[in-house]
């Protein structure tokens, strides 16, 4: 149990706003393990260890009790490409413990560990019948793919476009570019995170993106506000 290994950890959130009415769509859940390790780092050991399960299930446990606790809010939880490969039922086992607050729930797919493409579209397929969203995280890294976007058609998409000194990295102006134009394509949301300023939030919606995460809307915290939330 993930308590076990990390007596401190808990869940932060950030809000992901909508750049054109400027209301919150909803609030990512972010895994901390309560010590001074990175939880990136964490995150990557777990999964190559075996255990990822185990924070993929404590962030969906702690996100669902928010959810109840919180009528107005959206959420979206992180699962690895692992879990889904070896755990898809236990996952969808939690979602149906509280079926009430599924239509506010959104499943952010990490790819960083391949999944079968028959488990994957059955996995997202599963999730659709409890009427949850589907995001794609970290598009263009690792497997995260347009051909993958195509067959699991997420109802959001996440990049990180790098954005230093007020303009597009070097490759980032195609790769916003042609995830744009795949997010139209499939009528899903373009998030971009790491927006730290309004005007790369300027940049970003330029090149296509409509909604954003990041320090320039609010940092990670314990407690979600929930007169931020708006309904989506």
């Amino acid at each position: 149990m993930i308590s076990l290994r990390y007596p401190h950890s808990h869940m932060e959130y950030q809000p992901v706003v909508d750049f054109y009415s400027g209301g919150v769509l909803f609030f990512e859940a972010l895994f901390r393990p309560g010590n001074e390790e990175s939880p990136q780092d964490v995150c990557r050991l777990a999964e190559q260890q075996g255990w990822i399960i185990d924070i993929d299930l404590f962030a969906l446990r702690s996100s669902q009790a928010t959810l109840q606790k919180h009528e107005t809010l959206s959420i979206a939880v992180n699962v690895s490409g692992a879990s889904i490969m070896y755990h898809a039922q236990k996952i969808l086992d939690q979602l149906d413990q509280v079926p009430q607050i599924c239509t506010r729930l959104t499943i952010e797919i990490t790819e960083t560990h391949n999944i079968e493409i028959a488990l994957l579209e059955l996995f997202v397929h599963q999730c659709r019948l409890r009427h949850i969203k589907i995001a794609q995280d970290d598009f263009g890294v690792d497997f995260s793919t347009a051909s993958r976007a195509r067959i699991i058609r997420p109802d959001v998409i996440k990049i990180v476009a790098p954005i230093a000194r007020e303009r597009l990295v070097g490759w980032a102006n195609d790769y916003l570019l042609n995830a744009a134009e795949l997010a139209r394509e499939l009528k899903a949301i373009l998030l971009v995170e790491r927006i730290e300023t309004v005007l790369a939030e300027d940049i970003a919606r330029l090149h296509g993106a409509t909604a954003g995460q990041g320090y320039a809307y609010g940092k990670p915290e314990k407690l979600v506000n929930a007169a931020l939330s708006i309904a989506t």
